[in-house]
């Protein structure tokens, strides 16, 4: 539709335990890279990135983290689900036009999204 611009923004804030990470050392650390790789997706989708960009950026910061199991396959999988969660794809059967605005839920992973107009 011309003249019509809809801008999406997100807040993620999963936990260690939902990105699969693990480390010998303190949970806190855990909790810490954690929030650094949901800062960096959130950053980057907020800013307007395409997939391919926050997916880059996503996996930059995981790469710092891989210590802690953050470039495993499970972490890998779950940003794939995100990332499809965030631009429509396969994880998710609905697409952000049909999901409440506030709350959106993937198969037990929770992060609002908010529609702000421009």
């Amino acid at each position: 539709m011309q003249n019509v611009v809809i801008s999406k923004q997100a807040t993620i804030r999963l936990t260690a335990d939902q990105w699969d990470l693990y480390t010998n050392a303190q949970t806190r650390e855990c909790a810490v890279a954690a929030d650094a790789i949901n800062l960096a997706i959130e950053d980057a989708f907020n800013a307007g990135q395409s997939r391919t960009q926050v997916e880059s950026i996503a996996l930059e910061v995981m790469h710092r983290y891989a210590d802690q199991g953050a470039y495993d396959s499970e972490p890998l999988y779950m940003l794939s689900r995100l990332l499809d969660e965030l631009f429509g794809g396969l994880c998710c059967k609905k697409r952000f036009t049909e999901l409440n605005p506030t709350d959106v839920t993937c198969r037990g992973l929770s992060f609002s999204i908010r529609e702000f107009p421009r």
